[in-house]
């Protein structure tokens, strides 16, 4: 069995529907989040790991569990949703942010910098 980061080039859109699909039909208050985004779709937000670890599972016929994702591995899988056409937001936060907490943001965002029109920017 492949780990989950190697898995995820092969993720399609149609299985991220499926999981978001389940994820509606489930009461999600036990549901884990992810640390900084939120997948946005219909207008109603889901934790992008639980989605990945979802569509994962039925794309290989197997049970990932969203708390084995690995945090360090967070972009890979944002990448991942944004590559199949969904849209990831920051989860909402206190408008009331330090200096410092504002910078970090800001060096954050960095790392998707590009150029060109990519979905990020």
């Amino acid at each position: 069995m492949k780990p989950a980061s190697s898995q995820i080039d092969f993720l399609k859109r149609k299985y991220v529907l499926e999981a978001i699909s389940r994820l509606s039909d489930i009461n999600q208050i036990n549901i884990p989040s992810s640390s900084k985004y939120d997948l946005v779709y219909k207008g109603l937000r889901y934790p992008p790991n639980k989605v990945i670890a979802l569509a994962l599972s039925l794309m290989k016929d197997e049970n990932i569990n969203p708390n084995n994702l690995s945090k360090l591995q967070e972009p890979i899988y944002t990448k991942a949703l944004i590559r199949c056409g969904f849209t990831l937001t920051p989860k909402k936060k206190d408008v009331h942010l330090s200096l410092g907490s504002a910078f970090s943001q800001i060096l954050n965002f960095q790392i998707s910098y590009s150029s060109k029109n990519t979905p990020e920017m």
